[in-house]
């Protein structure tokens, strides 16, 4: 067989991806919005919390009726950066929200491939691990935006100054859930 025909099944292999993923990724997003909008408890903590707090009330004291455990966990520093939650209904703060993830997931699989990983490599491993990204959307966590924010202060760290602040950014997202973890000593009966 000569080299040729070889160069024009390369070209077809890759010409049928890029089909594929125009027609996938329409898909998948849908499909991850749509679990953004239905179901979203952890969400709805977010949303109740900055309700509570806008209103002049404590965000820790917004529970999710019928759940102990789902209770703003996080620290103050975060509301701020919830706070334009509070000019939404619970339903369209929803559809925010998962636009907002879509984007993080985006922006994470770009800022891999920035990276220098292959793209093949990329698309697998996202696509290997379609139910953790689908369970994000479902319940409206936050993971996601921390994972976009990392990726972000990793890629392209090229000045001292550049790499402090962007450390300093990645410590500040990574509080966050270490301080979820000092709030269950409050409900560690409840846990165990």
């Amino acid at each position: 067989m000569s080299p040729v025909f070889f160069l024009y099944i390369e070209e077809m292999k890759s010409k049928l991806l890029r089909a594929f993923l125009v027609c996938l990724v329409p898909v998948v997003c849908i499909r991850f919005y749509l679990a953004g909008t239905s179901y979203s408890k952890d969400f709805h903590v977010y949303w109740s919390a900055v309700q509570a707090w806008m209103a002049g009330g404590s965000p820790y004291g917004a529970l999710v009726a019928g759940d102990p455990a789902f209770v703003f966990k996080y620290p103050p520093w975060v509301l701020p950066y919830l706070a334009p939650l509070y000019l939404f209904t619970f339903e369209q703060a929803k559809a925010f929200w998962a636009i907002l993830e879509l984007l993080a997931l985006a922006s994470s699989v770009r800022s891999l491939v920035r990276l220098g990983l292959s793209v093949r490599v990329v698309l697998f491993s996202t696509a290997l691990f379609w139910y953790i990204w689908l369970g994000h959307f479902y319940f409206g966590q936050i993971g996601l935006f921390f994972l976009a924010v990392s990726l972000w202060a990793v890629e392209k760290s090229n000045s001292e100054t550049l790499m402090a602040v962007k450390s300093s950014i990645v410590v500040f997202f990574s509080s966050i859930k270490a301080f979820s973890m000092v709030s269950l000593i409050g409900i560690w009966k409840q846990v165990f």
